[in-house]
């Protein structure tokens, strides 16, 4: 780590939000921004794949796709 932050929007701490990637885990969200968002697995998932996540904040459902990236 210790490198220049390449990401192009400021990310933003969450807590309390949790959600599951579908056919695999629960997942936790750490942080999110304009363009991406940073997840907790208890499951690997493959980078360079697209999967379905649904998340839950206070009871209101969100679903969303989104591209693994290392």
């Amino acid at each position: 780590m210790g490198g220049r932050e390449r990401r192009g929007y400021k990310r933003y701490t969450v807590d309390g939000v949790r959600g599951n990637v579908r056919f695999l885990a629960d997942l936790k969200l750490i942080n999110i921004s304009v363009d991406g968002a940073a997840i907790e697995t208890k499951k690997r998932l493959d980078v360079n794949r697209e999967y379905n996540f649904k998340i839950d904040y206070k009871g209101n459902p969100l679903r969303a796709r989104g591209l693994v990236h290392s």
